[in-house]
């Protein structure tokens, strides 16, 4: 995600509770990416359609089509957001390993994207046998105030790659929504 986009979704998630909201919290739609959100965060289906749009102009598997689809929640409580998407490729890139390894990078841009990022964590596991790929971020932004600790997987299923990622952007008062918002990205698969 690039930081415009973070920016845009964190000022975003902040504005909301000046926002008009709904009566009534419906429950959320089934999860994309196999995350279990936190109890009582509310569904954002406007952003999520910007997090898919751009995502969706990414190039994460090499110029092979992708599908996306994404989910956003903030915290009930002013200051969090969990963002899960999902990318699948329409065929299987020709160096499948290679498409892997690039796409858990590509959860690294939006810290390198940031002037003054300090990364705190930075994991990458990459199974030999080609079966899940892994990768683990943590980073903040002195500037702003956030922190986004961030979970991605990338596996084979049938003839696509699928990247499986989700980051939960937390504001300077948020350290409170840091264990559930950290749950939910401990869920996926």
């Amino acid at each position: 995600m690039t930081r415009t986009s973070l920016a845009l979704l964190f000022v975003a998630a902040l504005a909301a509770p000046a926002l008009a909201q709904p009566a009534a919290p419906s429950a959320p739609p089934a999860p994309v990416a196999r995350v279990t959100a936190p109890t009582g965060w509310i569904v954002d289906e406007p952003a999520a359609d910007r997090v898919a749009a751009a995502v969706g102009n990414e190039d994460l598997f090499a110029g092979v089509r992708i599908g996306v689809d994404a989910q956003v929640w903030r915290s009930a409580t002013p200051g969090a957001l969990l963002v899960t998407t999902q990318v699948t490729t329409e065929a299987m890139p020709a160096a499948p390993d290679a498409a892997a390894t690039s796409a858990l990078h590509a959860t690294r841009a939006g810290a390198d994207a940031v002037d003054g990022a300090k990364v705190a964590r930075w994991d990458v596991t990459v199974d030999p046998a080609g079966r899940l790929h892994e990768a683990a971020l943590e980073w903040s932004d002195p500037s702003a105030g956030t922190t986004v600790v961030a979970r991605a997987l990338v596996f084979r299923a049938g003839g696509a790659l699928i990247r499986i990622s989700g980051e939960c952007i937390l504001g300077p008062d948020a350290a409170a929504l840091r264990p559930a918002c950290a749950a939910a990205l401990a869920s996926a698969l």
